[in-house]
């Protein structure tokens, strides 16, 4: 009851914030409106073409902000041939990402081969200026349609190639989700051996980053892989394994398919009391999530364990449910709600488990960013002194010349006075020759008078 009363108020809750979502959304698409009409410069205005793409659920309006971008990025680009190379590459980021948004809503109607076109576009640019990180992106988006097609080989090749690339800049988490990957395709094509030799490695991974929502999924990809083997009691650890990871996170969409795969592995034990106990939690769940994928999933496993538990007027009931929702998931207007529903419930699920990495990462980068404020500002005192410095120094310099040059003067005219003083001086005495003059007339006169 306990568990029925939180899974009710889980989706409530979340409907809630999906709906405060929207609001929110529609607030910010009006707001970078409003910064489009405005924006003079050409580059910036390419930028906002791109967020509002992003921005958009409306997908006439969707593609008329994408295709804007890509014509505005080729004018740019002519314009720009001969300027800044930094301008280039980011122009050609744009072009890529508005490439790859294009073929996302493409992709969201079913025209899988020309989505592809469009992410090899965005694929080649990214290569060109060099953005490893985008271009891996891409090729996911690219391995994963191809997953959708079937085609489980050239998928395969797409993840290996995705594998090399996280291994060297050492992504443990994408190297454990290429792992898982590489599995799950590897299943597909018959080859269980080498999808188990990913598992481990994937599960090695998952386990030392303590991320149980993909641990959840892995165990759940083993199992069912198990199954296939008819080793039931390792897919039935490995359902368990599942079942506990989800719990421990909430996670109730995998927490019912847990479930209906315990109840899978308890009817080809033949224990139907307990196939059918696990069956019915797990269609509980099923229904309140609301989710098509989930439920169709759900209601063949219960097909299965009423038919094979005799049960067949239950069992033709859960089978009409099952070929409704499976035709649901080929409606056009039924998979766009889906579609929706399911980012809502996988953004929820993720949102919880990665909030608190974020918390750490936002932490480390606010103090990473308050020591570069303490440097930048010591910087600048320090460089502010020494100007305050080197303008005392200039000025003291500059008062010392004045009155180097004031003392210079003052001598000078101190000097002068002396000549010309002593030039009077000399103008006003008598000369040697006129004293001994004197004194020889003097001496004569003397001897006279005796």
């Amino acid at each position: 009851m306990k568990s029925f009363l939180r899974s009710t108020l889980l989706v409530l809750l979340l409907n809630l914030v999906f709906q405060q979502s929207a609001f929110s959304q529609n607030k910010k698409i009006d707001s970078l409106k409003l910064v489009l009409k405005s924006e003079k410069v050409d580059t910036a205005r390419l930028s906002l073409l791109i967020a509002l793409a992003d921005e958009s659920t409306i997908f006439d309006s969707t593609m008329n902000y994408l295709n804007t971008a890509v014509k505005l990025a080729d004018k740019l680009l002519i314009e720009n041939r001969e300027n800044s190379p930094a301008i280039k590459k980011s122009i050609l980021a744009n072009k890529a990402a508005a490439f790859h948004q294009i073929a996302y809503e493409i992709e969201k109607r079913g025209n899988v081969e020309e989505a592809i076109l469009y992410w090899e576009r965005s694929l080649k640019i990214s290569e060109e200026i060099g953005n490893k990180l985008e271009a891996a992106y891409t090729l996911g988006s690219i391995a994963y349609v191809y997953t959708t097609q079937h085609d489980y080989q050239k998928a395969i090749d797409i993840y290996l190639r995705n594998l090399d690339f996280y291994l060297k800049i050492g992504n443990k988490a994408k190297i454990a989700d290429m792992y898982n990957n590489l599995g799950v395709m590897n299943r597909q094509l018959g080859n269980v051996n080498d999808a188990f030799k990913y598992w481990e490695r994937c599960l090695k991974m998952q386990e030392e980053l303590g991320d149980k929502f993909d641990l959840g999924i892995t165990h759940y990809n083993m199992a069912m892989a198990y199954m296939d083997k008819k080793n039931l009691d390792k897919a039935l650890d490995h359902y368990f394994k599942s079942l506990d990871m989800n719990r421990q996170i909430d996670d109730i969409d995998g927490v019912s398919l847990a479930l209906s795969g315990i109840s899978d592995v308890y009817c080809e034990k033949k224990n139907y009391n307990m196939s059918l106990a696990y069956i019915d939690s797990a269609l509980t769940l099923s229904k309140q999530l609301g989710l098509a994928s989930n439920l169709k999933a759900t209601e063949k496993v219960a097909y299965n364990v009423f038919a094979a538990a005799g049960d067949f007027k239950k069992a033709f009931v859960h089978y009409k449910e099952y070929v409704k929702y499976a035709d649901s998931l080929t409606n056009e207007k039924t998979r766009k709600a889906t579609i929706k529903n399911q980012l809502k419930f996988e953004y929820e699920k993720k949102e919880a488990i990665i909030k608190e990495q974020q918390e750490k990462e936002r932490a480390v980068a606010e103090e990473k960013d308050r020591f570069q404020k303490i440097v930048i500002l010591s910087v600048v005192v320090g460089l502010l002194l020494v100007l305050v410095f080197a303008v005392f120094i200039f000025r003291s310099l500059k008062v010392t010349k004045q009155q180097k040059h004031i003392i210079e003067e003052k001598q000078k005219e101190i000097l002068d006075s002396i000549r010309y003083a002593k030039r009077i001086q000399n103008s006003l005495l008598p000369t040697d020759r006129y004293i001994d003059k004197v004194l020889s007339g003097n001496k004569k006169d003397g001897n006279a008078k005796h």
